[in-house]
C-alpha cells in the first residue's frame, strides 16, 4: 500500500517539478494546432478562394493535408525527446540518485512513475488540442464526417504511438548513459542509426561498383526507424506501422526497466553505465564513420573505384579518429586514449574487412546468377524497349516502372535472356576503365522467378548492339510484342484529341496538326495502333524512322484545361497502316519528306552544343549554306540513338523552336561547319 501510495506521489511530484514543461507543450500546442487550423479555413472561405461547395468537396483533402502525419513529426520527436531528457536528467545526478534509491520502492516501480509522467505531459496536450481543432474548428466549417474522422483517429493514433516510441527510445538512451549530452546523443544515434547505415552502405557500392542497384524498397526500409514508420505512413496503412510503432516502443520500455534494474547507483557523470555498452557503441559509431569519410572523399574528388587502396586508408582514418573521438567524449582525458586500445584494434579490423568486401566485390551481387534449372521464368526492362516505341521514356534502377515492365516480359522460354545474363557478367565493373567508352553500354534489369517462388532483380550494363540483337530475336514472338506494347496501356475514355508532329522534317511543337476525337474515334485510333504496334518487330524498328511523334491529351470545355495520361506520347512508323489509314481519313496525310535543303529555308538559325571531355562547344549557324552541310553531317534519329553529348536547336522562321535527337555521321563535314573537334 505504501509502495503505491508512493508510486502516485511520485508522478504528481513530478509534474509539478516539470510544470514548466507541461504549461509550454499545452499553450504551444493549444495555439499552434487549433489556431493555424482555425486561420487556413477563414484564409479559403473569407477570401473567396472557395465557395461552400468545394469546401464541402475538399474535406478528405483538407483533413488530410492538416491532419496528416507528416508534418508533426518534427513537433512529436521533439517533444518526446524533451520529456525523455528532463525527466530522466536525475540520473546524471549522484545525490538526487541516492535520494530516489533511498525510497521504499522498488527500480521498477520509479522508471515507471518518471516513465509515466513523461508520456503524460507531452501526449494529454496534443491530443487535446488535435481534438479541438478537428472538432470544434473543422465541425464550425462542416469539415467533420465519418470518412473525415476515420482519417483523423488514424493519424492521431499513429502520432500518439509515434510519441511513445520516440520518447521509450530517449528515455532508454538516458538510462544508459550518466551525462545528458551522451544521452541526447546516444538517443539520435539510434532513431536514424540503421536508416543511415542501410543509405550509406547503398552510397558506397553505387561508387566502387557501377552496376550496383539498390534493391531494398523504401517500403521496407521505412521499417528501421520510428521516424521513419509514421512519416511513410499514409491513409489506409495503418495497421502494420501502428503495429511497429508499438512493437518500438515495446522493446524500448522493456530494454530500460533491465538497464535500470542493473544499472550501479555510482555511475552519475559517467559516460556509459557499463563498460561493454561503451565499446559496442564505439564500434557501431566509429565503423561507419570510417566508411562516411571514405564517401565523403570520393565525392569531393571525383575518384573511381579503381583507387581502391585509398579507399581503405580513407575508412582507416576516419575510423580511428571517430574512435578517438569516442574516447575523448567518454573520459574527458586525452592521456585516456590509448585505453581503449583493445577495442580500436576490434575497430580497425572491420572496418578493413568491410572496405575489402565492398571494393573487392567478391560476392558481386549482380554478378551471381541461379542455375537454369531453378528457374521458371525471366524478364526484361530497359530503355531500348520503349525508347523505340515511345519518344518520352527512361528506365533505371528498380522503379516502379521497372517491376511492371519486368513482370509483363516473363516468359518461361528465357534461353534469349539468359544468354544475355551471362554476356552482361563479362562486363561487371566495365565503365571503371577509362578505356572503355560507357555510351556504347545499355542498362539492363533482368529478373528471375524461381521455381521456389522467388522473384530475384538484377541490373546489368550490356553492349548495345548484343541488347538490340536479343530483343530483335524476342521480338519475333508474338506475344513478347504484345507484352511490350504501350497501346494496351491507352484507354479511349483518356483521351479525346490527338497532336501530330512531322518527325521526319522537324516540325516544331507549335506547328503541330490538332485533331479532335469522339469517343468512338478514339477507341479506332487505340485499336489500329494496337494491330500495328502488335505487328512490328523491334528488330525492324530498331533500323526505321518514325514519321510521327503523336501526343494524346484529354480537353475540358468545361475547365479549358489539358490532362495527359500516362504514356501519352508513341511513335508512329511506316509500317503502322492502319493508325495511318485512320488518320488519313479524318483528313490528315503526312508531308513529304523534306530535303536538307528545304529544311534550311525554313530556317532563321540553328544552335549547336557539343561537349567533348572537358570542354563545351556551342556555335550558332545562320548562313543557309553552312546550315545545309551541317544537316548533311548529322542524321536526326531517336533518342535512343542520338548522341548524349550533342544538341541542336533549330529556330524556324516564324519563331518557332525545335529540339530534335541527332546523331553525328561525318566528322570531317562536322568539324568544318562547326570547328568542334568530336
Amino acid at each position: 500500500m505504501t509502495s503505491k501510495r508512493l508510486f502516485h506521489n511520485l508522478i504528481r511530484q513530478d509534474l509539478r517539478n516539470r510544470l514548466w514543461l507541461v504549461s509550454i507543450l499545452s499553450a504551444f500546442e493549444l495555439l499552434l494546432i487549433p489556431v493555424i487550423y482555425l486561420m487556413q479555413m477563414d484564409y479559403y472561405v473569407e477570401g473567396g478562394y472557395w465557395t461552400a461547395a468545394e469546401i464541402a468537396k475538399s474535406r478528405m483533402s483538407t483533413t488530410e493535408a492538416f491532419f496528416g502525419t507528416e508534418q508533426w513529426i518534427p513537433l512529436i520527436a521533439v517533444s518526446a525527446s524533451v520529456a525523455a531528457f528532463t525527466g530522466f536528467a536525475w540520473l546524471c545526478a549522484q545525490r538526487k540518485i541516492d535520494y530516489y534509491h533511498a525510497m521504499p520502492m522498488k527500480r521498477e516501480h520509479i522508471f515507471l512513475a518518471f516513465f509515466t509522467s513523461g508520456w503524460l505531459m507531452g501526449t494529454v496536450p496534443f491530443a487535446l488540442s488535435e481534438l479541438i481543432a478537428f472538432y470544434a474548428v473543422g465541425g464550425a466549417y462542416r469539415q467533420v464526417t465519418r470518412s473525415t474522422a476515420g482519417l483523423f483517429w488514424r493519424s492521431l493514433l499513429i502520432l500518439a504511438l509515434l510519441y511513445l516510441a520516440v520518447y521509450a527510445i530517449a528515455v532508454l538512451a538516458m538510462v544508459m548513459t550518466g551525462r545528458v549530452v551522451i544521452g541526447v546523443l546516444l538517443s539520435v544515434m539510434i532513431e536514424v542509426y540503421a536508416p543511415v547505415c542501410l543509405l550509406l552502405y547503398g552510397c558506397l557500392m553505387g561508387t566502387f561498383n557501377t552496376f550496383w542497384s539498390d534493391n531494398i524498397s523504401l517500403s521496407t526500409a521505412r521499417f528501421l526507424s520510428p521516424l521513419l514508420v509514421a512519416w511513410q505512413t499514409g491513409e489506409g496503412r495503418t495497421a502494420a506501422p501502428a503495429a511497429a510503432l508499438l512493437l518500438y516502443a515495446a522493446a524500448a520500455f522493456l530494454a530500460g526497466i533491465l538497464v535500470y534494474r542493473r544499472r550501479p547507483s555510482e555511475t552519475a557523470g559517467a559516460a556509459y553505465v557499463h563498460p561493454r555498452i561503451a565499446s559496442v557503441i564505439k564500434g557501431m559509431v566509429s565503423i561507419p564513420c570510417g566508411l562516411l569519410f571514405v564517401w565523403f572523399f570520393y565525392m569531393m574528388s571525383g575518384s573511381s573505384g579503381s583507387h581502391a587502396a585509398w579507399a581503405v586508408v580513407w575508412a582507416l582514418v576516419g575510423a580511428v579518429l571517430a574512435d578517438v573521438v569516442m574516447e575523448l567524449v567518454q573520459h574527458l582525458d586525452p592521456a585516456s586514449i590509448l585505453k581503449g586500445w583493445r577495442s580500436a584494434l576490434v575497430i580497425i579490423g572491420s572496418t578493413v574487412a568491410l572496405m575489402l568486401l565492398v571494393v573487392a566485390k567478391p560476392f558481386d551481387y549482380d554478378q551471381y546468377l541461379p542455375a537454369e534449372s531453378r528457374i521458371a521464368k525471366m524478364g526484361i526492362a530497359c530503355d531500348e524497349i520503349n525508347g523505340i516505341l515511345m519518344p518520352e521514356t527512361s528506365y533505371s534502377g528498380y522503379g516502379q516502372e521497372q517491376k511492371e515492365m519486368v513482370s509483363r516480359t516473363m516468359t518461361s522460354d528465357f534461353s534469349e535472356l539468359y544468354a544475355l545474363a551471362e554476356e552482361g557478367k563479362k562486363y561487371a565493373g566495365i565503365l571503371n576503365s577509362d578505356s572503355e567508352d560507357s555510351t556504347q553500354y545499355s542498362s539492363v534489369v533482368l529478373a528471375y522467378r524461381k521455381k521456389t517462388g522467388g522473384l530475384v532483380y538484377r541490373s546489368y550494363q550490356i553492349p548495345q548492339d548484343t541488347l538490340m540483337d536479343t530483343l530483335s530475336a524476342l521480338s519475333k514472338d508474338a506475344a513478347f510484342r504484345r507484352s511490350v506494347n504501350p497501346a494496351y496501356d491507352m484507354k479511349a475514355s483518356e483521351f479525346n484529341r490527338i497532336d501530330l508532329q512531322n518527325w521526319l522534317n522537324y516540325q516544331p511543337y507549335e506547328e503541330q496538326t490538332t485533331i479532335d476525337l469522339s469517343p468512338s474515334e478514339a477507341q479506332q485510333f487505340t485499336d489500329a495502333l494496337r494491330k500495328d504496334m502488335d505487328r512490328a518487330e523491334l528488330g525492324t524498328l530498331r533500323e526505321e524512322k518514325p514519321v510521327l511523334a503523336v501526343t494524346r491529351s484529354y480537353y475540358s470545355a468545361k475547365d479549358q484545361d489539358f490532362e495527359t495520361p500516362e504514356y501519352s506520347e508513341v511513335y508512329v512508323y511506316p509500317e503502322y497502316e492502319n493508325t495511318l489509314a485512320f488518320l488519313a481519313k479524318k483528313g490528315f496525310v503526312p508531308e513529304k519528306t523534306m530535303t536538307v535543303g528545304e529544311i534550311a529555308d525554313t530556317l532563321n538559325s540553328l544552335q549547336v552544343s557539343y561537349v567533348s571531355g572537358e570542354k563545351d562547344y556551342s556555335a550558332t549557324i545562320t548562313g543557309r549554306d553552312d546550315i545545309v552541310k551541317l544537316l548533311s553531317s548529322i542524321d536526326h534519329v531517336r533518342r535512343d540513338r542520338a548522341d548524349s553529348d550533342l544538341t541542336v536547336v533549330m529556330t524556324s522562321r516564324k519563331g518557332y523552336v525545335s529540339y530534335p535527337e541527332f546523331r553525328i555521321t561525318d566528322e570531317t563535314a562536322f568539324r568544318a561547319v562547326t570547328g568542334f573537334a568530336p
